[in-house]
């Protein structure tokens, strides 16, 4: 008497076919959502940068620099402090000043972030807050 399942009973081949295509196929399709993201996410971030590096770009970050050096002036004044504004630099009254130079603004954080929801798979909706609220802690 042979109990049921045991390792020595014939086995047809469309069982045995199962049985060895079976955890394929499940890593596959865990595979490609995985895949999709990682190349919806790098076009989408090498379209930001290169968005950012074309003449527009530049002067829109530019622009945002020259508005982040103002706000800090205005946070340095609202805490007693003085500075001068000399557009995208930030001067203390001794003559020590900081430039924001392009990288240091955020831009390429946030376009990073942007990719990231971008490419993520969920409902334009929260895609929309996403983006919308990915400034505000990268700045």
């Amino acid at each position: 008497m042979e109990a049921e399942g045991h390792a020595c009973d014939v086995l047809s081949k469309d069982s045995v076919m199962s049985r060895k295509l079976a955890p394929v196929q499940g890593k596959w399709r865990k595979a490609v959502p995985q895949a999709h993201f990682a190349v919806l996410f790098a076009i989408c971030f090498l379209l930001g940068i290169g968005l950012v590096l074309l003449p527009p770009g530049q002067r829109i970050d530019e622009g945002f620099s020259r508005l982040l050096v103002r706000i800090s002036h205005a946070a340095i004044g609202m805490c007693g402090g003085t500075a001068a504004v000399e557009g995208a630099i930030l001067r203390s009254p001794g003559g020590f000043g900081v430039e924001m130079r392009d990288g240091c603004n955020g831009i390429n954080v946030t376009i990073l972030l942007w990719a990231a929801v971008l490419a993520f798979p969920a409902p334009w909706k929260l895609k929309g807050y996403g983006l919308a609220m990915a400034p505000a802690p990268t700045e």
